[in-house]
């Protein structure tokens, strides 16, 4: 294709949502990512917490530049699992992603003075912008950047 459309990528994880939900993992990890999809230049997904607290936050924190700065979105209550667990809702729109551009994103849970994490075992959720599929219809390859040194551990 020809037009300004062929410089943005299409958002393209690098990971396999495991939408199981194994209550012992959350009772000792309280957080996970339990599933998720894009959406155009956006991404949208549920996230499973242990209620340990009442008041509580939940947020996505995502960065598009290997975390040099970062950005922190709300997510939102959606329903009781169980008396143990809570789902909660997010939305992240990332804008226009040129081709090759790499999102991160992990998510937390904050109770009282605690923080837990669900960074995919420390290797963050990745989606990456793809750019248009070629005539012979082949995917590209993903990109292996940076490293695990290189990603915050929250």
């Amino acid at each position: 294709s020809s037009g300004i459309n062929a410089e943005y990528g299409e958002l393209r994880p690098t990971f396999v949502p495991d939408s199981t939900l194994s209550d012992s993992y959350l009772l000792s990890n309280k957080v996970k990512l339990h599933s998720f999809k894009v959406i155009g230049s956006s991404i949208e997904g549920a996230v499973c917490v242990h209620n340990i607290s009442f008041h509580k936050t939940v947020f996505v924190r995502y960065s598009l530049n290997n975390w040099a700065s970062f950005n922190d979105i709300a997510c939102t209550y959606s329903d009781q699992l169980s008396p143990e667990f809570d789902k909660f809702l997010f939305f992240v729109n990332f804008g226009q992603l040129y081709s090759g551009m790499v999102a991160e994103f992990c998510l937390c849970y904050r109770i009282d003075t605690s923080e837990f994490w669900d960074n995919n075992m420390g290797l963050n959720y990745r989606v990456v912008a793809d750019g248009p599929a070629s005539s012979s219809g082949a995917v590209p390859k993903p990109e292996r950047r940076g490293s695990v040194q290189a990603v915050p551990y929250w």
